[in-house]
C-alpha cells in the first residue's frame, strides 16, 4: 500500500517524510479508527482515506515525531472514521450510542484565547468541550491552519469551520469566566 501512496507524491523529500509518517503512525491511526468503527476492515479503509487526505497537507507537517503531528494524524483519521461510520449508519441503521470514543487530546492554545489564566485551566476547559470544538481548536491554534485549510481537512465548508472556531472560543470564554482561576 505504501507504494501506492508514494506514487501520489512528487518530490523525494515529501516521499521520505510521508514514508516516515506512515511507518510511525499507521498503527495508532488504525487503533483510533477501530475505536470509532469497531470493525477491522472499515478501520483499514479509514486509515487509507486518511493517508490520502494527509498527502494533500504534507506541507503543514514540520516535524514527524512530535505531539503536534501525532494529534493532526489522529484528528484526520477520526474524522474519516466518523464519516464512514455515519455513512454506514445511514445504510444499516446502527445507533450512534454503540460507539465508544474516549480519546482525549491536550494542546496549547493561542494567547488570545487564554486571557490571563493558566495553560492547565485552559487545557482542562478544552477537554470538556465536544469533539468538534476540540478538533478545530487543535487545528487552528496548535497546527496553525487557516479556516480554509481546516475546512479541507475536516471536509466541511469554510463557513462551518469559521463558525466552529468562533463557537469554540465563545465556549472557552464562558467556561473560563465561570471557573478558571
Amino acid at each position: 500500500m505504501l507504494l501506492f501512496y508514494l506514487s501520489l507524491i512528487e518530490t523525494p523529500e515529501e516521499k521520505d517524510k510521508f514514508e516516515q509518517l506512515y511507518h510511525q503512525y499507521r498503527k495508532l491511526m488504525f487503533y483510533a479508527a477501530k475505536q470509532i468503527l469497531n470493525d477491522d476492515f472499515l478501520a483499514e479503509d479509514a486509515v487509507h482515506n486518511a493517508f490520502i487526505r494527509i498527502i494533500n497537507h504534507l506541507d503543514k507537517i514540520d516535524e514527524n515525531n512530535c505531539h503536534k503531528t501525532k494529534s493532526f494524524m489522529v484528528i484526520v483519521v477520526e474524522n474519516v472514521s466518523k464519516d464512514l461510520y455515519n455513512k454506514r449508519k445511514k445504510e444499516q441503521g446502527i445507533p450512534f450510542e454503540d460507539v465508544e470514543n474516549e480519546i482525549i487530546y491536550k494542546s496549547d492554545v493561542a494567547d488570545d484565547v487564554i486571557q490571563q489564566i493558566s495553560i492547565d485551566d485552559v487545557i482542562n476547559k478544552i477537554e470538556s468541550l465536544p469533539n468538534i470544538y476540540k478538533e478545530v481548536l487543535l487545528l487552528k491554534f496548535n497546527h496553525e491552519l487557516s479556516d480554509k485549510e481546516i475546512a479541507k481537512v475536516l471536509e466541511i465548508s469554510q463557513a462551518t469551520a469559521r463558525k466552529r472556531v468562533e463557537r469554540a472560543r465563545q465556549k472557552i470564554n464562558l467556561l473560563c469566566k465561570g471557573g478558571c482561576e
